[in-house]
């Protein structure tokens, strides 16, 4: 039987993009698109106003090279349960057992500009000295200029 019900954070729609258009001047700092779903065969309905999360992923190349860089098996498999004193809940996306490949493609932002407590908590996985140096400096309050112009104005990413 076909699911007339409509998509949801749990039952997603996979569209795709028929337009793709900046509609900012390219030397405005925001870049604001208007884009176009095909939503064919999805049940949508919509009225002006309304809301549409849009749910990216991971391009394949960038998840197999994270991988790579980490030694890790995209095709492992694991499951994520909260310890007792976590008060995070694990994603109902998640499916479990979940793989690698699915955690990085669908749940890390691995394409971010990277903020002050990545390069904390890379800091404490540091064995290099002249490194774990360079982590803690970008990771405290007098490092932020420095951190600033090592990863926003090159517009660097976590993978990087």
């Amino acid at each position: 039987p076909e699911n007339k019900a409509p998509p949801s954070s749990l039952q997603p729609f996979p569209a795709r993009v028929v337009f793709n258009q900046r509609v900012t001047h390219p030397s405005h700092f925001q870049d604001v698109r208007h884009i176009k779903f095909d939503i064919t065969g999805s049940n949508i309905q919509y009225s002006a106003g309304d809301v549409v999360m849009m749910r990216p992923c991971n391009a394949a190349e960038d998840v197999e090279q994270f991988c790579q860089l980490l030694k890790l098996d995209p095709e492992c498999y694991f499951t994520l349960t909260p310890t007792d004193s976590s008060t995070v809940a694990v994603p109902a996306r998640l499916p479990q057992p979940c793989s690698v490949r699915f955690l990085v493609e669908q749940f890390l932002d691995i394409s971010a500009v990277p903020r002050r407590s990545f390069f904390e908590l890379l800091a404490t996985f540091a064995t290099n000295e002249l490194e774990q140096e360079k982590l803690l400096e970008f990771s405290s309050a007098q490092g932020q200029d420095a951190l600033h112009s090592y990863c926003n104005r090159p517009r660097r990413t976590a993978l990087e």
